[in-house]
């Protein structure tokens, strides 16, 4: 297929040779847009109950919750 411009899709399959999986990490961090240091009521790249939705437990040390997303894939 022949795109006039490269997807990020595109462009990963080239560049790793494979497909490319986003895994949902929790760094427990909070979030300015959530909290009202910024703004309140979140943001359009978040559900209502936040970007971690589909991360593993932010109890867990981020190596750990990197494994248990890759086995997902």
């Amino acid at each position: 297929m022949s795109h006039t411009y490269l997807t990020a899709n595109v462009y990963c399959r080239r560049l790793f040779g494979s497909k490319v999986y986003k895994l949902a990490l929790s760094a427990a961090t909070g979030c300015p847009n959530r909290d009202g240091t910024v703004g309140v009521g979140g943001c359009v790249f978040c559900s209502a109950g936040g970007s971690g939705d589909f991360a593993a437990s932010a109890a867990l040390p981020v190596s750990r919750q990197i494994e248990e997303a890759d086995t997902r894939h």
